[in-house]
């Protein structure tokens, strides 16, 4: 009897090792606890390390402990197996347009960072549908905090999402300066394709106190004036130009909509298109000043009175570029961008030339 059972021990063994050495014919995709993906076919597992034929290395042995994924290729991923140099849907990049973003989330585990003339940002999921991003400039003023929550559909080819973006100054302004920009998204298409609007609401006041003279603003009186001495003024009373009364900078809010999208074109390239348009409110001061003499110091003085207006802002921003892509982990896009404003307080739109390289690199 116990014959019988070591020889039934061993038989079932070994038709186990059999079973998984025996290759497969389906495609896998394989994922390394790096990132680095492989598509192929898994030719044995012995437990400890998978032996795979991959599409481009051929057969490689992978260590079990370095793998954070295994399964089956899907239609789409099996197509773009299929050629050389081209790359899955699947990819973090594909929920980016230029500045704006659809509602595919980042999943999780695949996390990504950009390179701008700006600046950097940093991208990653906390869950398969909640990301978040960082966002400053090279001086790391003033920066922002991005989060989006996308919500699951029914429908293949619609998505939504809801986020924030919550704005500080930084140390410019002595981080008196904040904002946000709340926003909802719907996309129509998948990832490779697809046409994305998006409405929000932006609120932003600057951090600044200022004396303004209608055009401008300064931090203090004396910058106004163009410097100290015996000619200082009064502002609404006669008082002494360490009272005067700072104001401060009052909010920018408004509407802000958003039509984006990204084409792919090629086996590496993709169209992208962004645009917004905010129509914004704000209010300034406008002084009026009367010289006179002041028979106390002797000296001629200043009087200003200080009025408050509002005016309406309207800005324009529009960026097509192209975005080359040839692997899952690294993509570089430009675009010709150029943004325009219109105030109701100026006689001339102001345009501004934005020209953008931005690097992409998945972690």
């Amino acid at each position: 009897m116990r014959k019988q059972l070591i020889t039934l021990t061993l038989c079932f063994m070994g038709f186990w090792n059999m079973a998984q050495s025996q290759p497969t014919s389906e495609r896998m995709k394989v994922v390394k606890t790096d990132g680095t993906e492989y598509i192929g076919l898994i030719l044995s597992d012995d437990g400890k390390e998978i032996l795979m034929e991959s599409e481009n290395l051929g057969k490689i042995y992978i260590p079990k402990m370095q793998l954070r994924l295994i399964k089956p290729v899907t239609a789409k991923e099996d197509k773009a197996a299929e050629t050389p140099g081209t790359y899955s849907e699947e990819h973090p990049f594909s929920t980016r347009h230029i500045f704006t973003t659809n509602a595919f989330p980042i999943k999780k585990g695949e996390n990504y960072g950009m390179l701008n003339f700006h600046g950097p940002e940093i991208h990653f999921a906390l869950t398969d549908r909640f990301n978040v991003g960082i966002m400053t400039t090279w001086v790391s003023s003033p920066l922002a905090l991005a989060m989006k929550y996308s919500f699951l559909s029914r429908h293949e080819k619609v998505h939504f999402s809801l986020g924030s973006l919550m704005m500080s100054s930084g140390f410019i302004q002595g981080f008196r300066g904040f904002g946000n920009l709340s926003f909802a998204n719907v996309t129509f298409g998948g990832r490779n394709s697809n046409v994305t609007i998006s409405g929000g609401y932006l609120y932003y006041r600057s951090g600044r106190r200022f004396i303004a003279d209608g055009t401008k603003g300064v931090d203090n009186y004396y910058d106004w004036r163009g410097g100290s001495g015996n000619n200082w003024g009064f502002i609404g009373q006669f008082i002494g130009p360490d009272d005067i009364p700072m104001q401060k900078a009052y909010p920018l809010h408004g509407p802000v909509v958003s039509l984006g999208g990204v084409f792919r074109v090629g086996k590496k390239a993709t169209f992208i298109f962004d645009s917004m348009i905010g129509a914004v409110e704000g209010k300034k001061e406008q002084v009026s000043t009367t010289n006179f003499f002041d028979p106390i110091s002797g000296n001629y003085a200043y009087y200003h009175e200080v009025s408050y207006a509002p005016y309406n802002a309207t800005f324009v921003f529009l960026a097509p570029g192209m975005r080359f892509q040839s692997t899952e982990n690294f993509a570089w896009q430009f675009a010709i961008a150029q943004t325009s404003v219109v105030r109701s307080d100026r006689n001339r739109p102001v345009s501004i030339p934005l020209p953008m390289i931005t690097l992409f690199k998945k972690f």
